[in-house]
């Protein structure tokens, strides 16, 4: 009996030697990471991105936002008009449209408002923000205001 130990334990020693020549492999990570990184649940962030707004919270609004947005601060001041909120809530994810923003896609979201003045005189505003969707997130890269 203690012969088969010795002899048990002289093929696992020589198993997991008998590797140890080699080169360790190496796995590819790149795929996994990938992977990893487009798990990314964009509609969970848009629904963080919407409460960063609704809460008038500019630190997590600010996680959304890109280098090239000018003046973020007042844009987040601008999102809290009743009729911008009324749209953002009431928009998900699956509302969202994709559109291209320098020839990549991108999505979209709008707000608009119509309405007449004191004096007779029709007003349309709107307000259009794009986010990219990347591995790092979402991400809201351009801002359009017109009216």
């Amino acid at each position: 009996m203690r012969n088969s130990i010795i002899l048990f334990a002289s093929i696992l020693l020589f198993a997991s030697c008998s590797g140890s020549t080699e080169e360790p492999t190496t796995t590819d990570t790149t795929k996994t990471d990938t992977t990893v990184q487009t798990a990314i649940t964009y509609d969970v962030e848009w629904d963080a991105f919407k409460k960063s707004v609704v809460d008038n919270d500019s630190v997590a609004f600010m996680l959304f936002v890109g280098p090239d947005v000018s003046d973020p601060i007042s844009l987040l001041h601008m999102l809290q008009e009743d009729w911008v909120m009324e749209d953002l809530n009431m928009t998900t994810y699956a509302d969202l449209t994709v559109s291209d923003y320098n020839g990549t896609p991108v999505k979209e979201f709008s707000a608009g408002v119509e309405g007449q003045d004191e004096e007779g005189n029709v007003y349309e505003s709107g307000i259009f923000l794009y986010f990219e969707e990347s591995p790092a997130g979402f991400l809201l890269v351009n801002v359009l205001m017109a009216g």
